[in-house]
């Protein structure tokens, strides 16, 4: 697996977050609760994928979008 970014911020265990992931090109601006983290451009050489993740209740969802 390659990494693209990293972020200091932690999370705690049981709390529910607001996240949103905007990707446009190759920038990637993040946010957790309406505070922006990181906002790049990747310029690493990876596959066109980008995975979202939600958890309801005790099921977790898994969402792959990949470029045609």
């Amino acid at each position: 697996m390659t990494q693209i970014a990293s972020s200091a911020t932690t999370v705690e265990t049981g709390r529910d977050y607001q996240i949103k992931i905007q990707v446009t090109g190759r920038r990637i601006t993040t946010w957790q609760d309406g505070q922006k983290l990181n906002d790049f451009v990747g310029n690493a050489t990876v596959e066109p994928l980008y995975q979202v993740v939600s958890r309801e209740g005790h099921s977790v969802t898994f969402i792959r979008l990949t470029e045609r």
